[in-house]
Order: C-alpha cells, then structure tokens, then sequence
C-alpha cells in the first residue's frame, strides 16, 4: 500500500513507469530481430559473393554437376548421404548404386555421340563472331569469357573432349 510517506524506490514499493517508456522485453525483441535480419543479410552477401561465383566457376571450368570428375572418395561419400536421407536398406543401395552407375555410363555415351555435333557448333559460333566483330572486338570478346569456356574455342572441347580430364 502506498502511503504519503514512500516513495518508488524504497523497498517493496514498485517503481512508476514513466508515460511512453520501452519495456526491457521489447528492446530485447527488437534487438533479437535486428541479429536475425542482419544474419539473413549477412547469409545473403556470402552467398552472392562467395558461393555463388565459385559453384559458377566449378561448372563453366566442367567441374558442376559431373560425378565423373568426383574421387572415389567424394562419389562415396555422397552415395552415402543419398543412402542415409532416403533411409535405404542394404539391398536397396546396392539396386540404386547400380542404377546410379548405369546412368552415368549411359550419359557418358551420349556425351560421345554429341561431342562432334557441339564441336562443329561451338566452331561455327566462333567463326561467325569473328567474320562481324573487328579483331579487337574479338579478342576482347575472347577475354570476357570465363576460364573453363576459353579453353573451348580453337580445338572446341579441349584434349580430353567434354568428357575429358578437368583441367589442371
């Protein structure tokens, strides 16, 4: 009970809230969600700068997306994962791998059958360019592509062919 005699800070008396003031819950929120959004934003630029640019890299190098290239380290550990997060018996990953290892023989073969239909385009393409743009327009041209493409222009699919070696 609050007598003419206390005041808010003596004890068991609580104290005023001043009219407009922020509770401690509040600020706590907001900070939280300040740490959230600047998380997201600093999940988002790493992403975009770093990431992003090095699986682009990997696949105009002929390295994404092609289980060939992987060590039969890497190629394990990924059937592994795959066996793990679909929950496969021992017989089903074995039927899987089998599949998976058919396939990739099967694109293997395909990849041989187009390779001179691609290398003849990729000529053509280049042969095209060079009869419109001036040499420096070429040559700068030449410059702008990424690594794992330049590599492509004279003899098309380099020494391995697409299915080759991924360069060193």
């Amino acid at each position: 009970m609050r007598t003419a005699t206390t005041t808010p800070g003596d004890p068991g008396v609580p104290p005023l809230r001043q009219p407009g003031a922020v509770s401690g819950g509040l600020i706590a929120v907001i900070v939280l969600l300040l740490i959230a959004v600047a998380g997201v934003t600093a999940g988002v630029l790493l992403d975009r700068t770093v990431l992003r640019p090095r699986a682009r890299a990997a696949w105009v190098a002929g390295r994404g997306f092609a289980p060939r290239m992987m060590s039969t380290a890497d190629r394990e550990r990924r059937q592994d994962a795959l066996a793990q997060a679909l929950g496969l018996s021992g017989r089903q990953r074995v039927q899987v791998d089998s599949i998976m290892r058919d396939d990739m023989e099967k694109f293997r073969a395909l990849q041989e059958q187009m390779r001179p239909r691609m290398d003849s385009q990729f000529r053509a393409s280049r042969e095209a360019l060079q009869r419109v743009l001036t040499p420096v327009q070429f040559q700068k041209l030449e410059s702008m592509r990424p690594p794992g493409r330049r590599r492509l222009a004279p003899g098309a699919a380099g020494p391995g062919g697409f299915g080759g070696p991924p360069p060193r």
